[in-house]
C-alpha cells in the first residue's frame, strides 16, 4: 500500500513537472517570430497561439507583419514628437507635417475648415 501511493506521487510530480510552463514565459514566442515578415494579405501574419495577447496584422503600405498600433503610428506624421510635452512651436520640428505646440503638446496644425 505504501509503495503504491509513492509511485502515484512520483507519477504525479512528473506529469506536473512536464507539463508546467513558467508563467509569462514563452507566451508569444512565434508572434514575435512573425513580426516583420513579409504578408500579402492578414492571414499570412496569424500566429499558432490563439492566447496571444498581441496579433498581428499586414501592414500593406509595407508588406510587413506587424501590431495594430504600430501601424496606426506609422501613419501619424513624426509620431515620436506627436502628442510629446512642449512649451513653444519650436519644440515640435517636423518636416513631413507641421506640428505645433497647443496645451503643452505637439499636435497636428489645424487647417482652416472652409
Amino acid at each position: 500500500m505504501e509503495a503504491t501511493k509513492i509511485v502515484f506521487f512520483l507519477l504525479t510530480l512528473i506529469l506536473v513537472a512536464t507539463d508546467a510552463k513558467p508563467a509569462g514565459r514563452g507566451k508569444d514566442a512565434h508572434c514575435s517570430k512573425m513580426r516583420g515578415r513579409d504578408c500579402t494579405r492578414n492571414a499570412d501574419c496569424a500566429c499558432s497561439n490563439y492566447q496571444a495577447v498581441e496579433r498581428l496584422i499586414c501592414n500593406y503600405n509595407l508588406l510587413k507583419c506587424e501590431s495594430f498600433f504600430e501601424t496606426l503610428a506609422s501613419r501619424i506624421p513624426c509620431s515620436r514628437l506627436f502628442k510629446k510635452k512642449c512649451e513653444t512651436d519650436a519644440d515640435c520640428p517636423c518636416t513631413e507635417a507641421p506640428l505645433i505646440c497647443e496645451d503643452r503638446e505637439c499636435v497636428r496644425k489645424k487647417s482652416p475648415v472652409v
